[in-house]
């Protein structure tokens, strides 16, 4: 493996969760990104960051990604850390080890669960013999979540998934927060208060 290394995942990086269709039955390899700046642990901090340079040119860039010669993930690099570190260090003595990451098995509501309390900008898809074969954005998790959740709320008013799925989000959430102030009115006259909610239970 030379100095720097890019993995590119065999399926293309989806532009828009809406057009995943049906959330529920999505997998993470289906969602994944390519991977960029991926460095051998024996490249200097110094090295990896003038090739950073050069991939942000045309690519965000969040994390770097450390692999062995096989490809398998071996750590982390953080921005604030390559910048901090000595030039010379190689990047092995400064990455995260022990990286958390998902599989592209993995089903969009499992995947929720394990991400849930992490909250990581992006996250790396190995498969099982940890080799780093895609990436995942936080924000496409939750936005496909997001979509699925507001079809199924559309299901118990009598609008179809499909439409649901056809409104931009922006849209759809509007409507909805809109729908739940209407209910939210009806609660209150149903309940006799005359528009005033009582503070006593």
């Amino acid at each position: 493996m030379g100095d720097e290394r890019i993995v590119t995942a065999n399926l293309n990086p989806v532009s828009s969760p809406s057009e995943l269709g049906d959330a529920t039955s999505l997998s993470i390899g289906a969602m994944m990104e390519p991977v960029h700046a991926v460095f051998s642990p024996t490249l200097t901090t110094g090295e990896a960051t003038e090739q950073i340079r050069e991939i942000v040119k045309s690519v965000f860039v969040t994390y770097g990604w450390v692999c062995d010669d096989d490809g398998r993930l071996l750590g982390v690099l953080t921005m604030r850390d390559l910048l901090l570190a000595d030039r010379s260090t190689r990047v092995d003595q400064v990455m995260i080890k022990s990286a958390f990451s998902l599989h592209p098995e993995t089903m969009l509501v499992d995947a929720m669960r394990e991400v849930v309390t992490r909250h990581y900008p992006i996250y790396p898809v190995c498969d099982s013999s940890g080799r780093l074969i895609g990436l995942i954005r936080g924000q496409t998790l939750f936005e496909a979540q997001a979509i699925e959740i507001s079809a199924q709320t559309g299901t118990m008013v009598g609008v179809s998934k499909e439409e649901r799925l056809a409104t931009p989000w922006a849209q759809e959430f509007l409507l909805s927060t809109s729908l739940a102030a209407v209910e939210l009115v009806h609660g209150v006259h149903r309940c006799g208060g005359g528009g005033r909610v009582s503070r006593n239970p």
